[in-house]
């Protein structure tokens, strides 16, 4: 690492300006934030930094490179490790993680993403979530609300979007916003709370149930045709139906159009780990089918780390 620590900068730049830790925060954050920032305590976010380099008249980089691990580099398959994130997220030290991630995130080059950008910008979402709700839970409603609007671009980076977490996420930011008395945005993100929450219990119709249930029971045949006599098109285009399409292309042996499915499907943004393991694991079998271990192998990886991020 820098020798220079970004707090020790930040409060150097600070004290150059003769500017108080208030007038530095500013409307962007709470002063008791830039605090724990200089101390060491807290890793600012990418906005943030824009918003200190700005105050402070600061090049960004002055700040950014003091973040930036020389050794965290890529490895001969182009991944970056991740282990000491992943130890405090499996300890639910979220605030450490984040910190862990945060750094790792500094370092990535946006135009040569790592092999495991998915799950490190996964780790950065479920933690940035973590301790928002942390400071929601200590009345700290500025930096909860922050943290939680943060989050939103890490999520849109990464294809592991739980959708439970997500409304949760959306639940939580329309609270502080009535907490923060700003009722127009409140009511925004309880709006997009409210649409998620019918597709979520939309997609939870009683065909895919009967298909489960039918699959259980190796009816593949009568479960075709109770997809095939589905005539509603939102219903036939939704992620659920596509998804049990796709279990039939595997039960009947049709490997490489499950494997095109599946592939299609995995890219959605809005499904959770578990199916999203699933999903996997059905790839990797049909490579193996085919004979195409090495891609077998690769996507059984994927599962590995997935089962990480789960427990």
């Amino acid at each position: 690492m820098k020798e220079n620590s970004l707090g020790e900068r930040l409060k150097q730049a600070r004290i150059e300006k003769k500017m108080t830790q208030k007038e530095v925060a500013g409307d962007f954050i709470t002063r008791n934030m830039l605090s724990q920032i200089e101390n060491g305590l807290a890793t600012p976010s990418i906005k943030t930094i824009e918003h200190l380099a700005k105050t402070l008249n600061k090049p960004i980089a002055y700040f950014m490179e003091t973040l930036v691990d020389e050794n965290m580099t890529c490895n001969e398959n182009n991944v970056i490790d991740i282990d000491e994130a992943l130890v405090f997220f499996e300890s639910k030290d979220y605030l450490e993680c984040k910190n862990a991630v945060d750094k790792i995130i500094m370092s990535i080059d946006d135009n040569n993403l790592p092999a495991n950008f998915r799950e490190i910008y996964y780790l950065a979402w479920r933690c940035s979530i973590e301790v928002g709700l942390k400071f929601f839970l200590d009345k700290d409603y500025i930096n909860a609300k922050q943290l939680l609007v943060d989050s939103f671009s890490y999520e849109k980076k990464t294809p592991y979007c739980d959708l439970n977490i997500k409304m949760n996420e959306l639940l939580l930011l329309t609270k502080i916003c009535i907490y923060l008395n700003q009722v127009e945005e409140a009511k925004q993100y309880f709006s997009e709370y409210e649409k998620l929450y019918s597709e979520y219990n939309y997609q939870n119709d009683s065909i895919f149930v009967k298909c489960e249930l039918l699959l259980k029971d190796n009816k593949i045949d009568e479960c075709k045709e109770l997809l095939d006599k589905e005539t509603t098109p939102a219903l036939k285009s939704s992620f659920r139906y596509l998804y049990f399409l796709s279990v039939l292309y595997f039960e009947n042996k049709e490997y490489e159009r499950a494997i095109e499915t599946f592939s299609k499907l995995i890219e959605c943004s809005e499904i959770t780990l578990q199916i999203r393991n699933d999903i996997n694991k059905y790839i990797a079998e049909c490579y193996s089918k085919t004979g195409n271990y090495e891609k077998a192998y690769e996507f059984m990886k994927k599962v590995v780390n997935l089962n990480n991020l789960a427990h």
